[in-house]
């Protein structure tokens, strides 16, 4: 008796996968590593600072990540969390991407963890004085004037953490570690420079700030328009600080936001 003929057939691999094939890939390897696949969701979750419904989104396919979500979940996937180096690590696509959408120049010197994003959000002070950090060199005098002995010690916990780094004596910049600054820390740290830095006075003058809001109801189509200008808006106005010769000794934050507005039940 003849065994019976097994036919074959070849399947072609793709040379390239796609991003979204690659971040599917990428939480499908990560999530069958548990054995229960609903707690290695959390889990995950929880260590990317990822939603739950966002990470199950992605596994099908039926949403689209910022650079900031493929970051966190590529920290996680390759346990690195100095950006310049996963950059070398992820796949071309995802590589590719992340080249052309963060606005940020990656540094071999900085590291990016959720523990900062949640010192940030649990201080109001440690965050303002991370925002004035950042835009440049902060004396400890200055700090002491505007939060007093509770500035000063805070301080010391900042340098512990890494967060800030002393220049020249009590002289201070940003630190190695730094937050990764999703939509939490975001919105944590707008309010907070809103609430301590806002002058609504001056928008009555040009040239001092600029303060408005507008609400609406929209179509779809228009709501998208609306977040795509807020994202040229926002990328233009990171590209002026890219040259040296714009940078100078007046700090400024921008803080921009578009949502809709919940009014029922969620389904």
């Amino acid at each position: 008796m003849q065994p019976e003929t097994v036919h074959t057939k070849t399947i072609k691999i793709p040379d390239k996968l796609s991003l979204e094939d690659e971040i599917q890939f990428t939480l499908n390897s990560l999530v069958t590593s548990y054995r229960d696949s609903k707690k290695g969701l959390r889990v995950l979750s929880k260590k990317m600072g990822i939603g739950e419904k966002t990470l199950i989104r992605l596994i099908n396919q039926t949403g689209k990540p910022n650079y900031q979500t493929v970051f966190k979940i590529y920290r996680v996937f390759f346990n690195e969390y100095n950006d310049s180096r996963v950059l070398n690590l992820v796949p071309a696509p995802v590589r590719e991407y992340l080249i052309k959408r963060n606005p940020q120049e990656l540094s071999s010197n900085q590291n990016y963890n959720l523990d900062s994003d949640i010192i940030l959000q649990n201080n109001s002070v440690v965050a303002e004085i991370y925002i004035i950090a950042s835009t440049g060199p902060v004396h400890l005098d200055d700090i002491e004037y505007r939060f007093g002995q509770n500035g000063i010690e805070l301080v010391s916990s900042m340098l512990e953490k890494k967060l800030l780094n002393e220049i020249h004596k009590d002289v201070f910049t940003i630190g190695k570690n730094q937050p990764l600054f999703d939509g939490h820390t975001i919105v944590s740290v707008g309010k907070t420079l809103i609430t301590s830095q806002a002058k609504p006075e001056n928008g009555e003058s040009l040239g001092n700030n600029f303060i408005s809001f507008y609400a609406e109801g929209l179509d779809e189509l228009t709501y998208n328009q609306w977040l795509a200008i807020d994202r040229r808006a926002f990328q233009e106005k990171y590209e002026l600080t890219r040259d040296q010769k714009n940078l100078g000794k007046r700090r400024a934050f921008t803080f921009m936001i578009t949502e809709t507005i919940q009014i029922q039940r969620p389904d």
